[in-house]
């Protein structure tokens, strides 16, 4: 059995009250970020870790402040570690692959591993501060 076509109405459709109300009058803003206020105690902190050699290879005037990737010292999903877990690591330079990257990958090492050498960089690292 052939339906028959459905009737065109000359009439557009109406809008309703609840998509009249979200119309372009309404959009949303964006948010805007906000950057981290870091205390000045803790930036001084990081200063000074920087300041030391590389904790695993010992180069001098290329340390940065890596901060412990483990739950027990604070980290945890978008957030670091306590200032106070932190310790001298090398950077990436031109041809040389640092130690901060290399413990941050896990390269050449196991979770373990870089778990036990956190604790001990950690550990140093407090001790040549006092």
């Amino acid at each position: 059995m052939k339906r028959p076509p459905m009737a065109r109405s000359t009439k557009p459709m109406q809008r309703t009250a609840w998509l009249r109300a979200a119309g372009p009058s309404t959009t949303r803003t964006p948010m805007k970020s906000r950057r981290k206020v870091v205390p000045a105690h803790e930036l001084a902190y990081f200063k000074r870790v920087a300041a030391l050699p590389c904790a695993e290879c010992g180069i001098h005037g290329f340390s940065q402040c890596a901060h412990s990737n483990s739950a027990a010292h604070g980290k945890g999903m978008g957030l670091k570690a306590d200032y106070r877990a932190t310790f001298p690591l090398c950077c990436t330079r031109f041809g040389v692959l640092g130690c901060h990257a290399a413990l941050d990958q896990l390269i050449g090492m196991t979770r373990d591993e870089a778990s036990e050498r956190t604790e001990r960089y950690i550990a140093d690292t407090i001790r040549r501060l006092a």
